[in-house]
């Protein structure tokens, strides 16, 4: 998950996901690859649910609901951005900047980059190598496609399986992008406002100057 102390303006999104997508941009033709990534934190815990929205129950912890912990790591999902819904936050995110709506924009920004951003989940209780996991650590998994709502209309998510944790060591692979150049070649096709990323969209007064 992206959080940050400061409002996220368009300037600042787009440098946090280019350089996520310096480490690695992970494409359809990826899944099923192995391959090494870094984490960005420590992650979050929250409840298990299933696609039909209802609280799954822990059998490990009759009685209790079951939860797991999701990790970010420094990669992004090419899925995601070819997905309109969540090209349309970041369309509302420049709209509301541009109408200098600083604090909805910076929780749009910060809601399409954590929809572009590669995690996985650790179900609770955590194996003893997880309970430690933090922002620089190196895990190996392989690159999974997951449709989490039951009816598919939110489109797929890249995920992580099969993960395990490892001594430092180098992180490659797998392509690098950067999002100016993904919204240049959007806007060629019509799909975004036509604005550079840094520049959100202003509308001037007829023969304004």
């Amino acid at each position: 998950m992206t959080t940050n102390r400061r409002p996220l303006n368009s300037e600042a999104a787009e440098k946090i996901f280019n350089k996520r997508a310096g480490v690695k941009a992970i494409e359809p033709k990826d899944i099923g690859k192995r391959d090494n990534f870094r984490v960005n934190g420590p992650g979050n815990d929250i409840d298990v649910k299933d696609k039909d929205g209802n609280f799954v129950m822990s059998v490990v912890e009759p009685g209790k609901i079951l939860r797991k912990r999701i990790y970010n790591v420094t990669a992004v999902s090419m899925v995601a951005l070819a997905n309109p819904l969540i090209m349309d936050l970041y369309k509302q995110a420049q709209a509301e900047e541009a109408a200098g709506n600083t604090e909805s924009a910076s929780q749009l920004y910060n809601e399409f980059l954590n929809k572009c951003t590669i995690s996985f989940g650790v179900l609770h209780p955590l194996p003893t190598e997880f309970q430690t996991l933090t922002k620089g650590d190196i895990v190996k998994g392989t690159v999974d496609m997951l449709t989490p709502e039951k009816d598919g209309t939110k489109g797929n998510l890249i995920t992580l399986a099969d993960v395990a944790v490892l001594p430092a060591s180098p992180i490659g692979g797998l392509p690098k992008v950067s999002l100016g150049e993904l919204i240049g070649q959007m806007q060629a096709f019509g799909e975004v406002s036509k604005t550079p990323f840094g520049k959100p969209a202003v509308t001037q007064p007829q023969g304004a100057e």
